[in-house]
């Protein structure tokens, strides 16, 4: 997670020394749905198989929540990122029912 102007975003790190990334590619919120700062993320946790995320989405007004596998290999896109490893889910009730269903422990 890196925290920019606009708030903390999920980056595929392009520019990372020791233990900091500097910067990278938009993963959550995805580039297009942040064009004009309509979705951010205010909560990040991970552990060795998944990062959840929440976003506060300003319009329309609502939050997202976001589970991704971290099974992609270093060298893949975001859009891989999102579009194979990544469930997206508009309330916390659907998250938490899918990550039971899935035997996977909260971070």
């Amino acid at each position: 997670m890196i925290e920019w102007d606009g708030g903390p975003i999920i980056v595929q790190g392009s520019y990372i020394r020791g233990r900091t990334c500097y910067g990278g590619e938009h993963v959550v919120p995805c580039y297009e749905n942040n064009i004009k700062r309509k979705e951010h993320v205010v909560y990040a946790k991970h552990n060795d198989s998944w990062i959840i995320i929440k976003t506060v989405m300003r319009n329309p007004i609502g939050n997202k929540f976001y589970l991704i596998k971290k099974d992609f290999k270093v060298n893949e896109t975001p859009k891989v990122i999102q579009s194979k490893y990544t469930k997206i889910f508009k309330d916390s009730i659907s998250a938490a029912e899918y990550m039971l269903e899935h035997k996977m422990s909260a971070p």
